[in-house]
């Protein structure tokens, strides 16, 4: 979270960042490899006909939303931190960015939606994603909801790097 008061004047409010590192275990690379693509489900998705064409790679939903032995999903861990820093600076004006690379880049977007699709929408905090060389996450209808729920993605690509074109379209 920004503390900076120079900073916090300068853009005008307090952003909160979110950053995930790219692909560093062997399950994560098996799951990296999953290009089939599962219903992006979420409480937010609402009972919308449109809601179930939203689709993502299962290998990075399965990351996102699998609860371990002892520990939250990492969605959940997300939702709450930042639910919680909501509530720490209500009455201010507050962003969210979220970036990442390579793995770290998909799950940035699936965060990004998540959170504009629910917690941010509700505190009027926008949402920004810079995602460094990270692959195609789901359909085109995915793409769309995440641009309807205001979300905003900045796509930073290698034209030689193979990651971002995969899962083939």
């Amino acid at each position: 979270v920004c503390d900076s008061p120079a900073e916090v004047r300068r853009m005008g409010r307090r952003d909160i960042v979110i950053a995930l590192r790219g692909t560093c275990t062997v399950l994560e690379w098996a799951e990296n490899v999953r290009a089939g693509l599962v219903p992006a489900t979420d409480s937010n998705a609402g009972a919308s006909p449109d809601a179930s064409k939203a689709k993502v790679e299962c290998g990075f939903w399965n990351i996102y939303k699998t609860a371990g032995d002892r520990s939250p999903s990492l969605s959940e861990m997300v939702v709450s931190e930042v639910r919680r820093l909501l509530d720490q600076y209500k009455g201010e004006e507050v962003s969210i960015t979220v970036t990442g690379h390579s793995l770290g880049a998909a799950l940035a977007v699936l965060i990004a939606d998540e959170l504009a699709g629910g917690v941010a929408r509700r505190a009027k905090a926008p949402v920004a994603v810079f995602s460094f060389g990270g692959p195609r996450v789901g359909n085109r209808a995915f793409a769309a909801r995440v641009e309807a729920r205001g979300a905003r993605v900045l796509r930073v690509v290698n034209a030689h790097d193979v990651v971002p074109r995969f899962p083939p379209s």
